[in-house]
């Protein structure tokens, strides 16, 4: 599967523990590929702006769920 997000995304907007953000990145991609399949296929090459896209909706993901609860 291919890799839109990676901790080091996350560095500039938050400190997130390699770990912890390794696992909120699976977490989140595994649910965008059951709404979107295409993303967990190899074979199908996104344009550079498609993949800019994935990448700024994961980490928008990740940054509100590591921000839940934190009245941020």
């Amino acid at each position: 599967m291919t890799l839109y997000l990676s901790p080091d995304d996350l560095a500039p907007f938050a400190d997130i523990e390699i770990a912890k953000a390794s696992a909120m990145i699976d977490d989140a991609l595994a649910l965008a590929v059951a709404v979107a399949p295409c993303l967990g296929d190899d074979e199908v090459e996104l344009t550079a702006a498609q993949g800019s896209a994935v990448r700024a909706v994961l980490r928008a993901a990740v940054l509100r769920w590591n921000d839940a609860g934190t009245g941020a």
